[in-house]
């Protein structure tokens, strides 16, 4: 067929990049390894607030980017890098602002957030709803997908979905957060950080 070009895309390092790549590729597995731990670790002193979830979420999902990076760094493949730490950094910023002040007010506004984002998902893709009609009208109206067949079906479990979220936002330990929520879209933020 045809073989590599390597002034473009090269597939063969030079030997000591090579080797530099190899340690590198160490380092980082040996970081994501001792961050596993501080995940088992901490999830092992059951923490039970609601609060926590963002944060050993979000700094799983950056323990998941970095482990991706040392895949990429050992097979000699580093421009990519550059897209996955720009995510990486993301995270961080997301576990500082956490972490900064008032943490538990901040984790459970994360997660109401989340829930409302989830019911609008719902919302997408049942056809009945208002936003489920509008996304439809987009979608037939878009040159990509003017040759989809629409509508998309929806699933028949859409509701009881929707449903699930609603109910957990009406949990005591949601309220607080919710109230806030709501306070932000009746000031005419549609969709309140």
């Amino acid at each position: 067929m045809y073989g590599p070009v390597d002034n473009i895309i090269p597939r063969k390092a030079d030997p000591a990049v090579e080797e530099l790549m190899s340690k590198l590729n160490t380092v980082i597995n040996s970081f994501v390894d001792f961050g596993s731990n501080i995940l088992k670790w901490d999830t092992e002193v059951r923490r039970l607030e609601a609060y926590n979830t963002p944060i050993m979420m979000s700094f799983r999902h950056f323990l998941e980017l970095t482990d991706s990076i040392s895949i990429f760094i050992k097979e000699s493949s580093v421009d990519p890098c550059k897209i996955i730490l720009r995510g990486m950094l993301e995270t961080y910023f997301n576990l500082e602002y956490l972490f900064k002040e008032d943490t538990a007010n901040r984790g459970m506004a994360f997660l109401v957030w989340h829930l409302h984002e989830k019911i609008k998902s719902c919302e997408d893709a049942d056809p009945t709803t208002e936003r489920g009609k509008q996304l439809r009208i987009r979608l037939n109206k878009d040159k990509f997908t003017n040759n989809v067949k629409l509508p998309i079906e929806a699933d028949p479990k859409i509701q009881a979905k929707k449903s699930s979220f609603e109910k957990r936002l009406k949990e005591p330990v949601y309220q607080k957060a919710e109230q806030e929520y709501q306070r932000l879209r009746n000031q005419g933020k549609k969709n309140p950080p």
